[in-house]
C-alpha cells in the first residue's frame, strides 16, 4: 500500500520573501520529494504565521496536521527542512514525539536524519541553532524598531489612537489629527475637568453614558473594516478612559513595553512628538483627577472609617490608613496606621 504523505510549510514575517522559503517553493520542493517516494500527498498545509513566533505551538496548520495525525489519516510527513517545523527544540520535540506516537514518520527533504543517537543529536543541534537563530532575528527586529522610533516615526501595531490617522510627512510614519475626532476628544476631557455646563465633573461613566445617549459615532462607525459588537454610536468605559490617560492627546506619543515593576531599563520608552489635541496642562489636570479618584474610591476600601484617607501623620505628613478589629466584648476599634515611619504609631477610637 503507497504510503499517504502530508506536506507542511512554513513562512514567518522575516523570511517570507527570501528565494527558497516561501510558501509555493517549500511546497514544490516537498511534493517532489513525495512523487520521487511513491508516496500519495493527500495534503497540502501552508502556514503564514503572520507574525507568530516559530516557536509558538498554537498555529492552525499545526493544529491540523495534529488532528489528521490522531485520525490516522496520513502515514509521512514531508518538510522542507527542520526550522520550517519548527524554531525551538522543545517545540521540534513535542511535534515530533506527538506525531510518531500517531505512527507518522517525519522526512526532511535537505536532511536525513538516521534512528540513531548520533542521528538524533545532529537534528538537536541543528533545532537549537535554529532557536538561536530565531531569538538573533527577533533581536535585530525590536533593535529596528527601535531605532526607527528614534529617527522619528510611529509605529503603530494597528490602527491609530482616536482622533488621529496615521500619515507620512517627509518619508517618516507620523500621526495626523482627524478634526471631527479630536472635537469629541476635547469634550471629553472639558465634561471630565469642569463638567457640561450643567453639571460638574463627569465620571468616565457618566461620560460614556452622555457620548451613547447622543449617539456620537465610534470609530468603527465610520470605518467598514473594524469590526463592531456593539450598535450605531455605544461607547465603553475603556475607550473613554485610554483618551484621558494616553499622553498621546497632549503632544508625546510612547513607544516601549511596560512590565509589573515599570518600565522595563532595556525596553524604555522612546518619545516621539505628535500634533497635541489637548494642552499639557488639561491633560495634567485630568492625571490628577484620576489620582485623587483611584484615592477615595470606596472598591479601595473594606470598611467605612471614620476619617478615612483624610488623616495626615503628624511626624512625616504622609496619609494614614486605618484598619479595624472587633473582639467578644467591645465594639469594632478603629486603628490608623502611618505607611511611612518604621514603627507604625497605632490610634485606637473606640
Amino acid at each position: 500500500m503507497r504510503k499517504r504523505a502530508v506536506l507542511y510549510a512554513r513562512v514567518s514575517g522575516d523570511d517570507r520573501d527570501k528565494e527558497g522559503r516561501n510558501l509555493k517553493g517549500q511546497l514544490d520542493m516537498c511534493r517532489d520529494y513525495a512523487l520521487e517516494h511513491g508516496w500519495e500527498v493527500v495534503a497540502e498545509l501552508a502556514e503564514d504565521d503572520r507574525g507568530a513566533s516559530g516557536a509558538e505551538l498554537d498555529l492552525p496548520k499545526l493544529n491540523t496536521l495534529f488532528e489528521m495525525a490522531e485520525n490516522g489519516s496520513f502515514d509521512v510527513l514531508v518538510v522542507r527542512e527542520l526550522d520550517r517545523l519548527s524554531r525551538g527544540l522543545a517545540k521540534q520535540l513535542y511535534v515530533e514525539d506527538t506525531l510518531t506516537k500517531n505512527g507518522v514518520e517525519i522526512e526532511y527533504v535537505l536532511a536525513d536524519y538516521d534512528d540513531s543517537p548520533e542521528g538524533h543529536f545532529m537534528k538537536h543541534m541543528r533545532a537549537s541553532v535554529a532557536e538561536l537563530e530565531r531569538l538573533k532575528i527577533t533581536e535585530r527586529m525590536v533593535r529596528g524598531r527601535r531605532q526607527k522610533v528614534r529617527a522619528g516615526n510611529v509605529l503603530l501595531h494597528g490602527r491609530a489612537p482616536y482622533g488621529y490617522r496615521k500619515v507620512e510627512e517627509d518619508g517618516k510614519v507620523a500621526l495626523g489629527i482627524v478634526e471631527e475626532e479630536a472635537r469629541v476628544v476635547k469634550l471629553i476631557y472639558e465634561w471630565y475637568i469642569r463638567g457640561d455646563g450643567e453639571n460638574g465633573p463627569l465620571s468616565m461613566y457618566q461620560i460614556t453614558k452622555t457620548l451613547t445617549e447622543q449617539r456620537v459615532p465610534t470609530r468603527g462607525d465610520k470605518r467598514e473594516k473594524i469590526a463592531k459588537k456593539r450598535g450605531y454610536g455605544r461607547w465603553n468605559k475603556s475607550s473613554v478612559s485610554a483618551i484621558l490617560t494616553s499622553e498621546t492627546y497632549c503632544g508625546v506619543w510612547h513607544y516601549g513595553k511596560k512590565n509589573s515593576d515599570g518600565w522595563n531599563p532595556e525596553d524604555s520608552l522612546i518619545p516621539v512628538e505628535v500634533p497635541a489635541i489637548v494642552d499639557r496642562e488639561t491633560w495634567e489636570a485630568a492625571q490628577r483627577r484620576r489620582a485623587k479618584n483611584r484615592e477615595m474610591s470606596k472598591r479601595n476600601e473594606t470598611y467605612n472609617y471614620l476619617l478615612s484617607r483624610r488623616t495626615i501623620c503628624a511626624t512625616c505628613g504622609a496619609k494614614m490608613h486605618a484598619t479595624g478589629r472587633q473582639t467578644a466584648t467591645k465594639g469594632p476599634t478603629c486603628y490608623y496606621y502611618c505607611a511611612v515611619p518604621t514603627t507604625p504609631m497605632q490610634y485606637a477610637h473606640e
